[in-house]
């Protein structure tokens, strides 16, 4: 019987960060890429600009995009180029770094964001059933295909046995419960599938905090207006500085990445 550790999951890492706009989702990216690993973003947002003041010259060697936009009306394509990037191959001009699945666990696929994914799907859906009007109502079959194509997406970049690491940024969306409480989730699509369907595709969850003295930290685990997760409880405090490399390392059974790091996760 193989263990545990033979598993390509203990290895890989799947996770959302969850984090306001301006709270640093994208800047985080930069530390993967600048600690070695190859970055290859689909950017829905066109919000990429402070990756110029993060990266070092190596890390900009590392990272490849696509910016992904769709026009205020015709015919929206943002979500089907997405789909042919992910689920054929990524080519984009003279850049060819072909099939997903040839990828390594040196390779990271980041989603920014999962809410402008969403966005994106929804425009399709209307692209699909023959509107120009991009920002009109959806129907209900319309918000089907809208759900039906982000299902396409997660379902097929999240499998364990793809040999690559995903990262998917989030806006969070403020939802009550039925005793009048407020939580928080990554938005993608409709607060039901953010609520009941997004994190399940993914095995870690993760938020930026900011600090009363500005300063911002990677929350990791849960507390009364969020539901966070991580693969290695054990191995990962409760709050970390805001580094993607290092959670990876972490998450991958790094024990050195956090000798000095506080708070510890509570046992």
């Amino acid at each position: 019987m193989a263990g545990f550790e033979t598993h390509l999951s203990s290895e890989r890492v799947t996770t959302i960060v969850m984090g306001d706009s301006g709270s640093g989702k994208t800047s985080l990216i930069g530390t993967l890429a600048n600690a070695g690993f190859n970055v290859r973003i689909i950017d829905f947002d066109n919000g990429l600009d402070i990756l110029n003041s993060v990266l070092t010259e190596g890390g900009k060697a590392r990272t490849s995009f696509i910016s992904l936009r769709d026009p205020t009306e015709g015919r929206a394509e943002a979500m089907m180029t997405a789909k042919k990037l992910i689920l054929g191959s990524w080519k984009d001009g003279d850049e060819d770094l072909g099939k997903l699945s040839d990828w390594t666990m040196n390779d990271v696929l980041v989603i920014d964001s999962g809410t402008f994914m969403g966005s994106a799907a929804k425009k399709a859906a209307l692209t699909l059933t023959g509107s120009r009007n991009l920002y009109e109502a959806l129907t209900q079959p319309q918000w089907g295909e809208a759900l039906r194509q982000v299902e396409n997406v997660l379902d097929y970049i999240t499998q364990p046995h793809l040999p690559f690491n995903v990262v998917m940024t989030c806006l969070p969306i403020p939802v009550d419960d039925d005793m009048e409480r407020t939580k928080v989730y990554p938005y993608c699509v409709t607060k039901n599938f953010s609520m009941n369907v997004l994190p399940g595709y993914f095995n870690n969850m993760v938020a930026i905090k900011s600090r009363r003295d500005g300063s911002r930290v990677i929350q990791t685990v849960s507390d009364l207006r969020m539901d966070l997760k991580v693969t290695r409880p054990d191995m990962v405090p409760a709050a970390i500085e805001p580094d993607l490399a290092k959670l990876f390392g972490a998450l991958r059974g790094d024990t050195q990445e956090w000798e000095d790091i506080k708070p510890k996760r509570a046992s």
